[in-house]
């Protein structure tokens, strides 16, 4: 088994291809590729397609003295279900796809699961969290970690600062609804209360609930909703009804700079959990001037940027070692050992869940310091 560290990877093209063989001949290996690239959840999909581009890229230059080639077919899931399951089927029936990157959100990644499990086709998030993607199926791994961490980590931090009763506005999805349940199951078990309000993800006001869960004067609020741009909306309006805080915020709201530039002062001293990142190293230094140098700003959401890289790389690998199979690069993933790369050290449970966890940040001055 191959275990590839960062930004080693054209010189390590060589062990590589000895690993599977070699070719003389050009070959192009085609993977398929499922996010939201239109709606609310778009920022997610074009930092997914930026990020998985960077990593083909790499990995082209690592195999170019062999001829061979990735390319990665993208369809739009749209960060809902019915969307997700058309761009899935399609990839599966049309193009023929045997592994797939994806899908990003939670309920495109559920939705496709039944259709790549029956295809026996490899299915792969960097960013879907929820806890039922646990049980999505055998043929479904993921390297972004469950939203049982984050909403556990969560409740056990606000219980630590003495909050006893906490209100949440959540949106009505896949993500949201894990994390929510999560946060409010050990929270409970702490001996705390949590009242909670939703919304559609087709609403844009949200005073309503905002001021009834205002009412009950809650020592903390949990801003969880499913993309930044209702996470704005949100911030908004909740400034606009006079809500100081504190905040604890899902990583969807807490992590966006685009978020945390435009609201710096009202989140100031706010809470939120996601997957720890060592910002400090040589390769992420290296990933952020290569995604700048080349979309000519920083990346929105790092640490799933950085999943997103990694992703394609196991998988670039697998499919280099085994084929372009899904059950054959499924077999790969069982018997995994671990893989290096920008988000960490990577390794997989018996359900094809990430060997890792969130932390808690603190925001400060618009930037997010562990805690």
């Amino acid at each position: 088994m191959f275990r590839k560290s960062l930004f080693t990877a054209v010189t390590l093209s060589s062990v590589l291809l000895a690993s599977c063989g070699g070719t003389g001949s050009a070959k192009t290996i085609t993977l398929g590729a499922l996010g939201p690239l239109t709606g609310d959840a778009s920022s997610y999909g074009i930092d997914m397609q930026n990020a998985a581009s960077l990593a083909v890229k790499d990995i082209n230059a690592a195999w170019a003295a062999e001829g061979m080639t990735l390319e990665l077919q993208w369809e739009n899931g749209a960060c809902n279900g019915k969307d997700g399951a058309t761009a899935a089927q399609k990839l599966v029936d049309v193009d023929g796809a045997q592994v797939i990157l994806g899908g990003f959100c939670s309920s495109e990644t559920l939705a496709a699961a039944p259709i790549t499990e029956a295809a026996k086709v490899l299915l792969f998030s960097p960013g879907s969290s929820s806890p039922d993607v646990t049980n999505a199926g055998d043929y479904v791994y993921r390297d972004w970690p469950s939203d049982s961490y984050q909403g556990t980590k969560l409740a056990e931090f606000a219980n630590e600062n003495g909050w006893k009763t906490v209100a949440m506005v959540s949106e009505e999805t896949d993500y949201a609804k894990g994390i929510a349940g999560a946060f409010t199951a050990r929270f409970q078990e702490l001996g705390g209360t949590v009242t909670e309000e939703k919304y559609l993800s087709e609403d844009t006001d949200f005073k309503t609930q905002i001021t009834k869960l205002n009412a009950g004067a809650p020592d903390a609020w949990f801003v969880n909703p499913q993309t930044p741009v209702k996470a704005d909306v949100l911030f908004k309006q909740m400034q606009d009804l006079g809500i100081e805080g504190p905040f604890l915020l899902n990583d969807v709201a807490g992590t966006s700079n685009d978020l945390l530039t435009n609201y710096k002062d009202y989140l100031e001293g706010s809470y939120t959990a996601t997957l720890y990142i060592d910002e400090e190293s040589e390769g992420v230094k290296a990933f952020k001037a290569n995604y700048e140098a080349t979309y000519g700003s920083q990346p929105n959401y790092l640490g799933y940027d950085l999943t997103t890289y990694d992703a394609v790389w196991i998988l670039a690998n697998a499919v280099l070692e085994v084929g372009n199979n899904g059950e054959a690069v499924k077999a790969y993933l069982d018997s995994f050992t671990g893989y290096d790369g920008l988000a960490g050290h990577t390794d997989f449970d018996a359900n094809g869940d990430p060997l890792a966890g969130h932390s808690v940040y603190k925001i400060v001055s618009g930037a997010i310091v562990k805690q």
